[in-house]
C-alpha cells in the first residue's frame, strides 16, 4: 500500500458540519412568511417539511407553501440527500427551537444534533458500504482513521449521486489534493 503525502489536515467527518448557518439566519426574512410540506416524497420536500413545521410553530402566520418553496430553492442540494436520512431527520427538525431562526449558533448546534440523531438511527446502505471501502481507505493512506461504520452511516445520509462527486477525490495523488477536493465538494453544497 502506498501512503499519500500529508501536510496536515482533517478527518472526512469534519465535512459534515452544517454549511450556511449564517445564510440560514440571513434568509430568515424569507422563511418568516413560510411553513409546511408539499407531501411529495423527494428528500428536499421531506427535509423542508420538518423545517417548515418549526417555522410554522414559531411564526404562526407563515405560509406552508411559501416556506417549502423557499426552503427548496435555497437548498437545491437536498436532492443529494437520501430518503432514509431525511426521513430520520424530519421529526427532529420539526422540533427545532425558535432560536434557530435568529442565531447561527443555535442553528448549527440544533441541526447538527438532528443530523447526528438521524445518522445513528439509519442503517448503512449497500451503496454507502461500497463507497466507503475506497473512500475510507483514501483517508487512511493519508494518516486519518475514518472507521468504516462511521463512514457508512454518514454516507447513508446521502444518495449515490453524491458519491459520484467525491469519487474523483480518491484519485488525488497527494493528501492535500484529497483534502482540497473533498472540501470543494462539500463547500459547494447548498443545504
Amino acid at each position: 500500500m502506498q501512503m499519500r503525502a500529508r501536510a496536515g489536515g482533517r478527518s472526512a467527518a469534519d465535512f459534515f458540519a452544517p454549511a450556511g448557518a449564517l445564510a440560514c439566519a440571513a434568509s430568515l426574512a424569507a422563511l418568516l412568511g413560510l411553513a409546511g410540506c408539499s407531501g411529495e416524497p423527494e428528500p428536499g420536500d421531506v427535509w423542508c417539511g420538518g423545517l417548515c413545521t418549526a417555522v410554522m410553530r414559531c411564526y404562526p402566520t407563515s405560509s406552508v407553501d411559501a416556506c417549502n418553496s423557499t426552503c427548496r430553492s435555497d437548498r437545491p442540494d437536498l436532492a443529494l440527500r437520501s430518503s432514509a436520512g431525511v426521513a430520520a431527520e424530519r421529526n427532529c427538525l420539526a422540533g427545532l427551537t425558535c432560536d434557530v431562526f435568529t442565531s447561527a449558533t443555535a442553528w448549527r448546534d440544533e441541526t447538527t444534533a438532528c443530523r447526528d440523531q438521524a445518522r445513528a438511527a439509519i442503517q448503512p446502505t449497500l451503496a454507502s458500504r461500497a463507497f466507503c471501502q475506497d473512500y475510507a481507505q483514501a483517508w487512511f493512506e493519508c494518516g486519518d482513521y475514518y472507521p468504516l461504520d462511521d463512514c457508512e452511516r454518514s454516507f447513508s445520509m446521502w444518495n449515490p449521486a453524491f458519491y459520484d462527486r467525491l469519487t474523483p477525490c480518491e484519485q488525488e495523488a497527494i493528501c492535500d489534493g484529497l483534502d482540497a477536493c473533498v472540501r470543494g465538494v462539500f463547500g459547494d453544497l447548498h443545504l
